[in-house]
């Protein structure tokens, strides 16, 4: 599902069925049983006016025991945030109290990605508007080993509450009281 009739057309190799339609703004109908029993939304939360609206607008289309994964920036916003659309990062009681709001329970939450993933993302906040015209389509060899070292980098970052420019999360809807 997405907002962008053109990202779902692209995506619409990739999956069984596509949904163009803003959870923002309200729920999907019309979708008969159909109930996910996860959803990973990776990178999203930040570019939302009204999250607690679309996490709301999901529970619908949850099955029972779903599960929904969320990762999204946390820190400091950069001129490349915002010139890529961020209208917030959030901290972990940030989001916390938008998944409260939305009525879900936290299973695990924490932040990830100190140190490498930390560095990469000062770099990038450093480059400021430049970040984006640093996108090479063909790489020499050198290029291609940085990217290797930064990317091999990145399993070595580690979680922690107070550390890292991710937030990873896994929610659940929580049960309706009789």
């Amino acid at each position: 599902m997405d907002v962008s009739k053109h990202a779902a057309e692209l995506a619409s190799s990739a999956a069984e069925q596509i949904f163009v339609h803003d959870l923002t703004a309200a729920p999907l109908v019309g979708v008969g049983p159909l109930r996910f029993d996860a959803v990973t939304m990776t990178e999203l939360l930040e570019h939302l006016s009204r999250p607690v609206a679309l996490l709301k607008n999901l529970r619908p289309l949850l099955a029972e025991h779903a599960t929904v994964v969320v990762t999204l920036p946390t820190g400091p916003m950069t001129p490349y945030d915002l010139m890529i659309g961020h209208m917030q990062h959030m901290t972990l009681n940030e989001l916390e109290l938008c998944r409260a709001q939305a009525e879900y329970k936290t299973i695990r939450a924490y932040r990830w990605g100190f140190p490498f993933h930390s560095l990469y993302w000062m770099m990038v906040g450093l480059l400021g508007e430049n970040a984006s015209s640093y996108a090479p389509t063909e790489r020499s060899g050198l290029g291609r080993l940085t990217l290797s070292i930064v990317n091999a980098s990145f399993y070595c970052n580690v979680k922690s509450r107070r550390l890292g420019r991710q937030i990873v999360a896994v929610i659940a809807p929580k049960k309706k009281s009789p």
